[in-house]
């Protein structure tokens, strides 16, 4: 499963006008809701608006998300739900693809910043799902990241590989997301 979690600056609670508008629009068609993840610190929920609260227009396509940031620039964050069973491996996988340490890693997410402009970062996250919730890979979406030298990876990947061009790639993670080089 993918998401895209945008996260807005908004100072303080009450100039949230900006993530109010976005869960607004995620309220009317094509758009349903998902499901919740609240954000909590010992069980206290400091920012109300920093529930994620995920958004779909069809079970093919990611989930869409809006969220607070509280200082720093803004995030476009891409999101990969990773099985329990394959966590380990997703962190190793995704390590070689995208060539950097992760900023963040905990034991149930991790986090790369892909790019940086202006005013907002491009992110990539994996978030561990427990409980045997299996992720549901999209066969209708893959994942892109430009890499220096596919050839020096490709071998290194768990699963086959299908050159598309002289310089891209297909091929799937450990969970059988769809990804290109």
């Amino acid at each position: 499963s993918v998401a895209f979690v945008i996260f807005l600056f908004e100072d303080g609670m009450l100039e949230c006008e900006r993530i109010q508008e976005g869960r607004r629009q995620f309220e009317n068609p094509p758009w349903t809701f998902h499901h919740s993840e609240e954000m909590k610190i010992r069980n206290i929920n400091p920012y109300p608006y920093n529930s994620q609260e995920f958004y779909s227009t069809s079970a093919d396509l990611p989930l869409w998300a809006v969220r607070q940031v509280h200082y720093g620039k803004e995030h476009l964050r891409v999101m990969l739900f990773v099985s329990d069973v394959n966590w380990y491996d997703m962190l190793g996988f995704y390590k070689i693809i995208i060539g950097l340490e992760p900023e963040v890693q905990r034991h149930d997410f991790c986090l790369y910043t892909l790019s940086t402009h202006g005013n907002y970062d491009v992110q990539f996250a994996l978030k561990r799902l427990t409980g045997g919730i299996p992720p549901k890979p999209l066969n209708k979406i893959r994942i892109v990241f430009k890499v220096g030298d596919v050839g020096q990876i490709v071998p290194l990947f768990p699963n086959s590989s299908q050159a598309i061009s002289e310089t891209e790639w297909s091929t799937t993670d450990h969970d059988g997301n769809r990804i290109a080089l």
